[in-house]
């Protein structure tokens, strides 16, 4: 009997702490690419509770949340061509060439939020792609795939079953990152 209760105090414990690092805060949101000179740190409390990488889907249902940075309701799409473009299979685009800007996007949380979280500084959990396409003013968001760097680090902490695709972004993220870099000093032309 003892040691059933011991098996059973255990498993709850574990339990509870993979719950508590599921429900981490994000601390940081950091944007880098398309001609930054350094990285736009997001620290606003309210944008760090609006723009996450999750819910949506995974292997357990899960929610399509308005607020996210992907918009999931509208499920995958083509991955742009090198132009920014998405082609029908005849070769025809669905736009003209654009320029592509592309961000990387990194989501940090409080240091010992996670077992491999160590340092003092704050421990980087997920990271997504973000490309804005200006002459459609349209944004789409990519998912690290299984064999590309940040899949394992992802899927450690929520694996959604949809890696590997590019995603409609948000229009309320579209607009919020749009003005946070048209606000910028230091990009490069």
């Amino acid at each position: 009997m003892l040691m059933l209760r011991s098996a059973v105090w255990v498993f709850a414990s574990l339990s509870l702490s993979v719950l508590l690092w599921a429900k981490a805060p994000t601390i940081l949101i950091e944007v880098k690419g398309a001609g930054l000179t350094s990285p736009i740190e997001i620290t606003s409390p309210e944008a760090l509770h609006k723009y996450t990488f999750s819910p949506g889907p995974g292997p357990y249902g899960g929610s399509y949340d308005p607020g996210s940075i992907i918009d999931w309701k509208s499920g995958f799409v083509f991955a742009p061509d090198s132009w920014g473009m998405a082609r029908f299979p005849d070769g025809r685009c669905l736009q003209p060439p654009s320029r592509r800007e592309h961000y990387a996007v990194f989501f940090y949380w409080p240091s010992r939020s996670r077992p491999q979280c160590f340092t003092e500084k704050p421990c980087l959990v997920y990271v997504l792609f973000y490309d804005y396409y200006p002459s459609s003013k349209r944004g789409f968001v990519y998912l690290p795939g299984k064999g590309e760097q940040w899949y394992t680090l992802n899927i450690n902490l929520v694996y959604h079953g949809v890696e590997g695709h590019w995603f409609n972004a948000t229009d309320s993220w579209t607009g919020f990152l749009r003005t946070l870099i048209a606000n910028r000093g230091d990009r490069r032309r």
